[in-house]
This record gives C-alpha cells, structure tokens and sequence, in this order.
C-alpha cells in the first residue's frame, strides 16, 4: 500500500477496465467506508461509483447507520440506494441471502460489485470452514472475483489489506464510521474466531495471518488446477476412477455447489450395489445426479407435471418445460395434457400391433427422466399422441390437413 500525493492507494484502480462501473456495498462500518472513499475520490474511480446501503432492520440503530451512510453519500456526491430488508429471523445465513437478492435486484448491467473484505476476513473464513469441516475450495476460503447468481462479478480488492492498513487509512483522512455492537458477541462463530481466537495466533506467530492467507492462495490455485484436469463431459461413465471426491469436484467444474459430502457416499453406495434394471439418483437444491446405462448424469430439475387444458395454438408450451408444436393450425379449442398414465397401449401406424407404452420406452431406451416428463395428449378426451409417438388415428387426421406434429422436450442434461 504506497502514499500518492494525497492519499493511500488501497489498491490499485488498473485492476479494472475503463468501462466498468461499479455498485459498493456500504454499511457504514470501517472497511465499507475505507473502500468507498477511495473509490469515491480516486480521479480514475469517481464519476463510476455508485452505493447500496442494506438495512436489515434487525437492531436499534439501523436507521442511524442508514442516515449516517446518506449522508456520507451526499457529502462525496456519491449516488446511493437504500434496501430495508425484512428478514424471517435474525440469522447470518437469512441475513446474507437477504443482502444477495438486493444486491441481485440493483445491480446493473454495466456494474461490478465491491465489498471490503479485507486479509483478516480472508482468515476468519479459513478457520471458520475449517472449524465446520470443509473440502479443497473450502480451504481456500474468499476469491478475489466470483459471482452473484446473476452473473454479475462481485470483486473484493481488499482482500490482500490487512486490518491495521485500513484503520491507517480511515485515520489519515480523518473518516468517521459505524460501529455495531453485535461484533462483539462471541456467540457468534465468526466474531469467537476474531475476537478471542486470532488474537492469540498473532501472540504465538506474528506472521500466522499472512502464512493463512497465503496457504489458502495454494489451497486455491489447486483447486483450479484440478478442475482444468477434470472432464467437463456431461454425462460421464461410471469406471473405477469415479468416487464422491471426484463427483464433488466435477459437480462443481459444471458450476453448481455439491451436495453434501455423506449424501455424495451414499449415492456412490447405491450405484456399487445397484442391479443392473435400478437407476439411483441423488437430488438437491435444483439439480439431479443419476446413473443410467453405466453413464452418470448431472440433471436440472423442470417444474413439476401437472396435468392441464391447454388452448389450442401452433405452438403450445408444456406444464413441465418444452413445448407441442403443429406446422398449420386444426380444427381444434383445446388439448388434454396429462402425464404419468400407466397400462396404456398404443396402435402405431408402422406397428402391426398395439404397444405398451412401457413397451415403447425400452425399445427408444427412454431415460427415466424423460419418462416422467413425455405428455399424453388428448383432444376430447381422446388420445392423439404420447410424446411423439403419434396414434394411428391423429397420423391420418394430419395427413388429411398436411399438417406436421412434433413434441420439442426440456432439455434436462446440464
């Protein structure tokens, strides 16, 4: 961290590009106010600035920390918005959900997100995964970029600053800031780690923090290296080299958070034992694992079948995804959508006989995923076509009207 003329450079402003701008989470406590200061009086920075203050809601003072944070905005000529969040209760993982989806609602295209996560965060976060028990990515603990759901970046150009730099900073511009009382409640896991557990690392090594920071640096360009050596093939065969560990760190090479690692072993135990005929499936959050045909997959769920009465149009969007399509409009109002109907038989036009439906999805080796999910369909209750298996009937209706049918599933396969 070096002086300019008339400042400390926090960090350097050529990290980012010339059209970028950016929306800073400010809370009006020390870090956030280091951060947006700089940001705010940098002449390469100033006029690319705006602020988001999150007021939880949840202590006394919250509407003086969101005044004070107006205020600091308006004396730097700083645009600021303000989110009053209602949370369902008072706990840090409802807290950061509720400050995600704001961030998500006021970012704009154009913006990247700043948060003033600062080196002792960095190690906090460490121990604290590691108290909790945690994998590689874990260990490695707060990345300089990642990403909101959205898409947006969210950067944190403090996460090599230590603490002590910051207060040097905030005492060399002479800026005042918030304190919340209830950092200093150690019933919190994150604060007993600051408050009481750091302390006495720095007292047995005073260069613990950066030894920390730097083991999570490894910790973190080996993660990387791994998941450029992992197949990004989706699905993948199910062979000796496959085990929960390789899932986890596959499941996140796609881009997804793993589920649980007990969950992972006990899915691997059911594919080990399972017969030939069984496909056992693991689901979390909005996502499938499956084994199918010696062949794992990693599925994205649709929305749940429900049958419907759907208008007739050329084009008909389907309850769980997907969608029917005609190339000429029918003489029709209305289709019948119904799914999971079991015994049925069908008379194919280049079949001799009536099959089951069963029977059809062996023979087309139908994933059971898409089973669930192939519509009968029905005009006056009767039935035209499951899927795209067209009846005898409804082949000839089309003939008749020189009209093409075709049924375009969702695709499930990530």
């Amino acid at each position: 961290m070096a002086h300019s003329a008339n400042n400390i450079e926090l960090f350097d402003p050529q990290l980012f590009s010339d059209e970028q701008h950016f929306l800073i989470a400010y809370s009006g406590g020390a870090d956030s106010t280091a951060l947006l200061h700089f940001c705010a009086h940098h002449p390469s920075l100033k006029n690319r600035v705006r602020a988001i203050h999150i007021n939880h809601q949840l202590q006394k003072p919250s509407s003086e920390w969101q005044s004070h944070c107006e205020k600091q905005c308006r004396l730097w000529q700083i645009p600021i918005v303000v989110e009053c969040l209602t949370l369902s209760d008072d706990s840090e993982n409802t807290a950061r959900e509720g400050r995600r989806a704001a961030f998500e609602q006021h970012i704009k295209h154009s913006e990247v997100l700043l948060t003033g996560h600062h080196l002792q965060d960095q190690v906090e976060t460490v121990l604290f995964r590691l108290f909790r028990g945690t994998g590689l990515k874990g260990l490695g603990g707060m990345q300089s970029y990642s990403k909101l759901p959205s898409g947006h970046t969210i950067h944190r150009p403090l996460l090599l600053i230590s603490k002590g730099q910051i207060n040097t900073y905030l005492e060399f511009n002479q800026l005042t800031w918030v304190e919340d009382p209830s950092n200093q409640k150690n019933q919190y896991s994150r604060n007993k780690i600051r408050n009481q557990l750091l302390p006495v690392i720095e007292q047995y090594d005073e260069h613990a923090v950066q030894a920390i920071r730097q083991s999570a640096a490894y910790l973190q360009k080996s993660h990387e290296l791994l998941l450029q050596l992992l197949p990004k093939d989706n699905p993948i065969p199910m062979n000796n080299l496959v085990t929960s560990t390789f899932l986890h760190h596959w499941i996140q090479k796609q881009g997804i958070n793993p589920p649980p690692a007990k969950h992972l072993d006990a899915f691997m135990i059911s594919c080990l034992q399972a017969e030939k005929h069984k496909n056992p499936s693991i689901t979390w959050a909005r996502y499938t694992l499956s084994l199918w045909h010696k062949q794992l997959y990693l599925l994205k769920r649709v929305a749940q079948p429900k049958n419907a009465t759907l208008d007739f149009h050329q084009h008909i969007k389907l309850p769980c995804g997907g969608q029917i399509s005609f190339s000429r409009p029918l003489d029709m109002r209305s289709l019948q959508i119904r799914y999971g109907v079991t015994g049925f038989r069908i008379k194919l036009t280049k079949h001799a006989q009536h099959k089951s439906i069963k029977k059809l999805h062996q023979e087309q080796k139908t994933p059971p995923w898409d089973k669930v999910i192939t519509p009968f369909i029905y005009h006056n209750n009767e039935l035209l076509a499951v899927g795209s298996w067209c009846t005898q009937s409804f082949e000839q209706l089309l003939a008749a009207n020189n009209c093409d049918f075709s049924w375009q599933k969702p695709n499930q396969i990530l």
